[in-house]
């Protein structure tokens, strides 16, 4: 077999199953795969459209998380910019790159591992897989760098566990929530060291067709075929290989963004650390500056369905740390479904999130909340359904006006933002 009959085969392969260019260990960098994600024709440099996993990327102090990473379907015309740009030394903050960060629910892992769970197949589950969900956050923020975060430990293949952002001795991931446990820190890193991932590896994937069409060349003179244009000679069994020109490749500077958190379900004790972590930075020790930039970065804070296994502190209710949320001027957005609203083995979830969104209320927070599939049966179905609606709902409601303080966590509050979707 030739040099180029060799990359040709290899090309193929990758193609078939929805690989990138291989990657040594410390690059750590694969392609999706499944239906949704698939790269098949695509050439040699791998579409970032499309969903892609990059292992062991390192972050604070030594911790590393998988992550999948795409970036923007699209830009509209007064945010497009030059992606290599330094962003820090533009006084236009829109003129930034945006970036949604995505902390999943328990079950939610790499569809090739979720399909070894017989529960998680044969019930649907796999569905919901981390990069079948970075493709809807994607359709639903088409402008963003979607960032999907893949918990450190998953117990028995179902309960996920960041314990990389917050403090859990638990089986389950229950949190045990500390005053800081360097989680924007941890957060600030992997993004910073996704983005030189991002970009080391579509200079491997240009490497590879470099490589092909060299080869390509050489044997074309050695054997005197005619061909115009590198693509006519990779063919094999009458199938063209095509070797596309590369783009340019990009440094994203997601530690640099406009950034937006989600956290949904098991995912939200995350945003919980974070509002502890804020509490730290500006209250008790206010003149470490040193993360200010980077908790300015963040824009929005999505709280999806928020629950885990504990018997209490699924929302943050302390008024001290909300308080400190309030002021860092991040819009606040929650939306519930009945799973969690009205399941009455966990009535302090429907008491925690209604005092949680009162305080909101309370220091005036720009705060957007829903109730999707209101009139429908709670079940967890429904409750992985609310992730292809969120984004869609948000175009369509208005934030939400202040309370007094003697109705906080009442029950006759009432809710003006409230979704009913069908």
């Amino acid at each position: 077999m030739s040099h180029l009959e060799s990359l040709e085969r290899k090309l193929r392969e990758m193609s078939e199953n929805g690989n990138s260019a291989p990657m040594n260990e410390d690059s750590g960098a694969e392609n999706s795969s499944g239906d949704a994600n698939s790269n098949s024709g695509n050439g040699v440099m791998c579409d970032l459209k499309i969903p892609r996993k990059f292992l062991r990327v390192l972050g604070y102090d030594g911790r590393t998380n998988d992550l999948v990473y795409c970036k923007p379907l699209s830009t509209t015309e007064d945010e497009e910019i030059s992606v290599d740009s330094d962003s820090s030394t533009t006084n236009n903050v829109d003129a930034r790159q945006k970036c949604l960060v995505y902390f999943g629910g328990d079950m939610q892992d790499f569809p090739e591992i979720m399909e070894q769970h017989k529960e998680h197949r044969d019930r649907g589950y796999i569905c919901w897989n981390l990069e079948a969900t970075a493709a809807l956050l994607q359709k639903q923020f088409p402008t963003y760098n979607i960032v999907v975060v893949r918990p450190s430990r998953i117990q028995i293949m179902t309960f996920s566990c960041f314990d990389n952002f917050v403090n859990s001795a638990s089986n389950t991931g229950v949190p045990d929530h500390v005053i800081t446990h360097g989680s924007l820190q941890h957060l600030e890193l992997l993004l910073k060291n996704l983005s030189e991932r991002v970009e080391k590896s579509q200079q491997q994937d240009q490497i590879l067709a470099k490589q092909i069409a060299h080869v390509s060349k050489e044997e074309e003179e050695e054997s005197e075929v005619s061909s115009t244009t590198v693509d006519e000679s990779l063919t094999t069994n009458g199938e063209s290989l095509v070797v596309e020109e590369p783009e340019k490749p990009f440094n994203p500077h997601l530690d640099r963004s406009r950034i937006s958190l989600v956290g949904f379900s098991k995912g939200c004790v995350v945003l919980n650390q974070l509002m502890y972590e804020f509490h730290y930075l500006k209250t008790l020790t206010p003149d470490d500056t040193a993360m200010s930039p980077f908790v300015s970065s963040i824009e929005d804070m999505y709280w999806l369905d928020g629950g885990h296994n504990g018997g209490k502190n699924t929302w943050i209710t302390s008024r001290s740390l909300i308080e400190t949320l309030c002021r860092q001027n991040i819009r606040v957005h929650v939306h519930m479904t009945p799973y969690q609203l009205t399941d009455e083995r966990r009535p302090w979830i429907r008491k925690e999130e209604r005092t949680f969104c009162d305080w909101l209320k309370r220091f005036n927070a720009p705060l957007k909340r829903y109730v999707h599939f209101e009139n429908e049966p709670a079940s967890l179905q429904q409750h992985f359904r609310l992730l292809t609606e969120f984004g869609n709902a948000e175009k369509t409601m208005e934030p939400e006006g202040n309370i007094e303080d003697s109705q906080i966590g009442t029950e006759s509050t009432s809710y003006t933002g409230v979704l009913s979707m069908q």
